[in-house]
């Protein structure tokens, strides 16, 4: 079966316009409550070849991939899909929500040579002004800043999953990320904890450092940097690593996780 993404943004789409904002908002509704057939006949009023129409449809039939039960039908409702994504796509090439979604279908399909592309292509276009999240409103925050925080969320969703293949794809968006946008800490957190994972404790060092002196405050990165360091015998820094995240207290998970360890140290001798 393919990978089942979850959809991150069309609902906001489907409710940035007016015309269709009753029968969409009945259709979210419907969609979100797994009613897939009521949905499809509350778009029978939305024109097919709408922009708001097209993604609709995406979204019905990625919903309707989800609840595929065999391959077949699976791959059959991503790719109808992806076909109206694609559409949507060119009516509408400035509009992030419509190309994020679409790459996460290609995720899905297991074309990840095409998603990667086409990444690498908004990553390239550098979207500033001009650039909609839905029709009405602006983006949350800077454009550039948003699409590699997706697909940040992209590869950690992608290393959840625990496959070699899904991992190999994980560490792809981390180096394009580390490629195009290295003044965002993801890609190196991507990297760190795979390399982490891995057994490649310099790899993760270098890493996690470089997230680190990105956003100091990332108390996860501390922890997996304080592993990697310990693995590599420097006793002496790797409880520095955890006693910042008791420092910075902002990750109760974390902090129970950090005084575990410092409490073996110490009867370790540590």
């Amino acid at each position: 079966m393919g990978r089942r993404a979850v959809p991150f943004f069309l609902f906001l789409f489907l409710l940035s316009c007016p015309a269709f904002a009753a029968p969409l908002d009945d259709f979210e509704q419907a969609l979100d409550s797994g009613d897939l057939s009521s949905a499809q006949t509350l778009l029978e009023g939305v024109p097919e070849d709408d922009l708001e129409g097209l993604i609709a449809r995406g979204l019905l039939h990625h919903a309707a991939s989800h609840q595929a039960k065999d391959d077949p039908s699976f791959r059959r409702e991503v790719s109808k899909a992806k076909g109206y994504l694609e559409r949507a796509a060119r009516l509408a090439p400035r509009r992030l929500d419509a190309r994020l979604e679409l790459g996460d279908l290609l995720i899905d399909l297991g074309e990840d040579d095409a998603f990667l592309a086409a990444m690498s292509a908004l990553l390239r276009e550098k979207p500033r002004e001009g650039w909609l999240w839905t029709r009405d409103e602006r983006p949350p925050q800077d454009p550039e800043r948003l699409i590699p925080g997706h697909l940040e969320e992209v590869a950690w969703g992608l290393l959840r999953g625990n496959h070699r293949e899904d991992t190999r794809l994980a560490l792809r968006i981390a180096t394009l990320l580390v490629q195009y946008e290295p003044r965002h800490p993801g890609g190196f957190r991507v990297r760190g904890r795979v390399a982490l994972d891995m057994g490649r404790f310099e790899n993760a060092k270098r890493d996690l450092t470089a997230s680190l002196r990105l956003d100091p405050e990332d108390s996860e990165s501390w922890m997996d940097l304080g592993t990697a360091l310990w693995e590599l015998r420097e006793d002496k820094d790797s409880p520095l690593a955890y006693e910042r995240v008791l420092l910075l207290n902002n990750d109760p998970d974390a902090v129970n996780r950090a005084r575990e360890y410092l409490r073996k140290m110490r009867e370790e001798g540590f």
